[in-house]
């Protein structure tokens, strides 16, 4: 971190700043902190998390999951995640939910389409895997 120059760190700061900007003017958002935005989307919990260090932007698609957890589930688990280009699929047991993480670069302001193209493939991704591994 100490190579970036400031000059850098407050253009990714900004940038970041205007991605999250774009995306309140575009989704409903129930709450957010310093790094993030929280919204229901479809039948998920949605948290989009911001690091203007490097920087990036992650969507986290999570859904309540309750079916037994055994090898063949695991296993479903890990061939989704070997087909899967951009994120990963998980499990929590302990929590009962599925959720979908996908993280992706930020280079330059993100207008309104980009952004929905980004979002409708995480959700595609986060829907299938979910379907795949509830039946």
């Amino acid at each position: 971190m100490n190579d970036i120059t400031q000059k850098e760190r407050d253009r990714r700061k900004d940038l970041v700043h205007c991605v999250r900007t774009t995306i309140r003017g575009i989704l409903p958002i129930y709450d957010e902190d310093e790094t993030s935005l929280m919204l229901d989307y479809h039948e998920f919990c949605l948290q989009i998390s911001f690091s203007a260090t490097h920087p990036l932007m992650v969507f986290t698609f999570a859904h309540t999951f309750k079916p037994p957890y055994d090898l063949k589930l695991m296993n479903n688990i890990n061939k989704l995640n070997l087909l899967t280009v951009l994120g990963c699929h998980m499990l929590n047991g302990q929590a009962q939910c599925y959720s979908y993480r996908s993280t992706h670069w930020i280079e330059s302001e993100i207008s309104e389409a980009r952004f929905n193209e980004m979002l409708e493939r995480c959700y595609l991704d986060a829907i299938c895997g979910f379907s795949q591994l509830s039946g």
